[in-house]
């Protein structure tokens, strides 16, 4: 269908790649809100499971609904094209295997009719219930001004890694020229974040649900990557050099290590999987990335699993070969078995 010719409230953007089987059930949750003020894009990122067809037969349906195809370039190229289109006040961001909660839309017009916030952070739930998933959607009720709002991303819940637990203004991400790594396989929406944040002059958390998350679907991105431990962690790096590369650029790094490494160790809790000589490739490469900025006291009032974590990336690292460091291998398997059960069990956002 073509854009309609009023901008709407909300532009409610919806990246899809081979989602066909959760297509419906996605659009429906959206389409069916009773806040009606919304435009809804779909970027069809070169699906080949049918989902193109299925957008262009839903679209048929309701005049809200705009179609865009295209070849495949990821999820991240999906979503700036999305922007690119998107006409509305705010823009929400859904994808196709999830579902927004009934009355979501309607609870943050509320929010957002009682004040101007830049970004806005609200709860959600999960089909498949986990303390971690649980633990990130639990948001409080909080509002954050200034340089307050880049420290929120070390502090505050729902802040990092999910995109669509959030609105965003769209003016503030056009003025800032705000969007998406499509050079990143991993952790694009939560580099996201650590781009937004630190420019953004409000945002409002809030414990209000708006979005239900399937969590753990064959075929999705989180799970392809878990079924490669070692390209996941190669993306993950990638992920992080961008992240601290982007906030030494805006002068925003210095007196933020610890906390950005920190909030970002979550990114690290499945490096026990790896073989001994992929561990010692990791712990070297976040050596150098780290490089003269950090030291092991950078870490000293951390929690313990993620100072211990950081402490053998600078100790390990430093070795020369991996044949030094295959003799401590047993020794650090039991180690980040427990560090990285902890960091799972305990609150881990990947």
């Amino acid at each position: 269908m073509a854009i309609q010719s009023r901008a709407p409230f909300f532009s409610v953007v919806v990246p899809v790649y081979n989602v066909r089987a959760y297509l419906a059930d996605c659009l429906a949750s959206i389409c069916s809100q009773d806040y009606q003020d919304i435009e809804i894009i779909c970027i069809d990122d070169g699906s080949t499971d049918g989902s193109d067809a299925t957008l262009d037969a839903l679209a048929c349906s309701d005049e809200r609904i705009y179609v865009h195809h295209q070849e495949n370039q990821g999820v991240s190229a999906a979503r700036n094209v999305g922007l690119e289109v998107a006409r509305g006040t705010y823009v929400i961001f859904v994808d196709g295997d999830d579902c927004l909660l009934p009355g979501a839309v309607s609870r943050i017009r509320c929010f957002l009719e009682e004040q101007d916030f830049d970004i806005a952070v609200f709860g959600g739930t999960s089909e498949t219930p986990a303390r971690w998933v649980e633990e990130i959607l639990g948001t409080r009720d909080a509002v954050f001004e200034g340089s307050d709002c880049g420290e929120a991303l070390f502090h505050e819940r729902g802040c990092i890694p999910f995109l669509w637990n959030k609105v965003y203004r769209r003016d503030f991400l056009v003025d800032y020229h705000i969007r998406f790594n499509d050079e990143l396989s991993l952790g694009e929406d939560c580099a996201f974040q650590f781009l937004a944040f630190p420019l953004a002059h409000r945002v409002m958390c809030s414990t209000q649900q708006i979005y239900w998350y399937r969590n753990g679907r064959p075929g999705s991105v989180m799970e392809r990557s878990i079924d490669n431990v070692a390209r996941q962690q190669t993306d993950n790096v990638a992920a992080l050099r961008y992240i601290f590369r982007v906030w030494e650029e805006h002068g925003w790094l210095a007196g933020h290590e610890a906390d950005l490494l920190c909030c970002l160790a979550f990114l690290f809790h499945d490096a026990i999987k790896l073989s001994s000589s992929e561990f010692f490739i990791l712990m070297r490469t976040l050596n150098e990335l780290l490089g003269s900025q950090v030291t092991s006291e950078t870490f000293q009032n951390a929690e313990t699993d993620v100072r211990l974590f950081y402490q053998t990336v600078l100790r390990v690292g430093n070795q020369r070969t991996a044949r030094t460091f295959g003799a401590q291998w047993g020794m650090l398997t039991y180690r980040f078995y427990r560090i990285a059960s902890d960091i799972k069990n305990g609150g881990a956002r990947s």
